[in-house]
């Protein structure tokens, strides 16, 4: 996943089960999603794929498959660390006739550790520390051999504390909180000549905030820790995606479709006093909607074993609307901007 610089985080496609993981506002990935032990199988693409999957996908693509429901299963992993640091997996799955359930809970606290060694520790200096949560259940109906559908809804939360407070509210820690709700279905279809179609629609809602504190060079050092900013940032997503797949014969494939996004989000932000960090004195939002849709397609040849051609085309649109930025001085209640 290398060759494309600093901003390769939010370049590179994140899914599970074809449905995008990545943050629609920022382009982060939250690791703890992804219900490692309910995965069958991880592929990874390190290239470019963006002629499928659009700008996403310009620094490679990951995409984790979970298996189908098993009857009566039940895994439970538990562990414990130093630190004060449990963490919990379990993955419990069950089949109903045509119907097979899946469910992945994901869980972990620890107390933390100093990021500043002793001897240059201060009183604002806490500990690093991080919690989260992640619950997932998926509904897989085979309504026919040539027909089956999926549902999945899940809940997502963490609290991250990174290890500084503010000195005048000692209360007041550095973090990050987000939550996710997100649900997602689809349906593939085998048609009599060999073709598969895939339909897959999705949508996310979450909230990230975050504080910032700096610590200003003090004598004895680090007693003195300022929060500067406040941060909220709420989205909203959905999304479909459909593709058409047809193997020619074993060495040709052939591939089309087309996917659609909608992102609305804003970022407010809350500026405070440079001496006390207390006081807030400037409020700033800022957001908008986007809106994009694209369409491929793909010819695949694999002449030989060791060789394979890839031929493909693909147009996008992207279109943005209903942006605002407004910034108010919040002690006289001026709108600057």
């Amino acid at each position: 996943m290398r060759g494309i610089g600093s901003s390769g985080v939010s370049r590179t496609l994140v899914l599970l089960d074809g449905v995008p993981l990545n943050d629609p506002f920022g382009g982060w990935v939250y690791w703890s999603r992804v219900p490692i032990d309910g995965a069958e199988r991880i592929e990874v693409v390190e290239s470019a794929s963006s002629s499928v999957y659009g700008n996403y996908a310009m620094g490679g693509l990951i995409n984790v498959m979970t298996p189908t429901p098993s009857p009566r299963t039940f895994e439970l992993r538990t562990q414990y660390g130093s630190r004060r640091s449990p963490k919990l997996d379990l993955h419990a799955s069950d089949v109903f006739g045509r119907l097979g359930v899946a469910v992945d809970v994901n869980a972990f606290d620890t107390n933390g550790y100093q990021t500043v060694v002793g001897s240059d520790r201060g009183p604002v200096d806490a500990n690093s520390t991080v919690t989260f949560k992640n619950a997932s259940i998926k509904f897989d109906y085979a309504a026919s051999d040539r027909v089956r559908a999926f549902l999945r809804t899940g809940y997502f939360s963490e609290q991250r504390d990174n290890g500084k407070r503010n000195s005048f509210t000692p209360s007041v820690e550095e973090g990050n909180d987000t939550s996710v709700t997100s649900t997602s279905g689809g349906v593939r279809l085998r048609l009599p000549d060999r073709s598969e179609v895939t339909v897959t629609v999705f949508s996310d809602r979450g909230t990230f905030q975050t504080n910032y504190i700096t610590v200003p060079f003090t004598s004895p050092v680090r007693t003195t820790g300022l929060l500067t900013l406040a941060q909220t940032v709420p989205s909203t997503s959905a999304g479909t995606v459909v593709q058409w797949t047809r193997p020619l014969n074993a060495r040709h494939v052939l591939t089309g479709g087309f996917d659609w996004r909608w992102v609305d989000g804003e970022s407010d932000e809350v500026e405070y006093d440079a001496l006390t960090g207390t006081t807030p004195v400037l409020s700033r939002a800022s957001g908008g909607t986007q809106q994009s849709v694209g369409g491929y397609i793909q010819d695949l040849i694999t002449p030989t074993e060791r060789t394979s051609v890839t031929l493909s085309a693909r147009v996008d649109r992207w279109s943005n609307s209903d942006g605002f930025n407004r910034e108010t001085n919040v002690q006289i209640g001026l709108l600057s901007a």
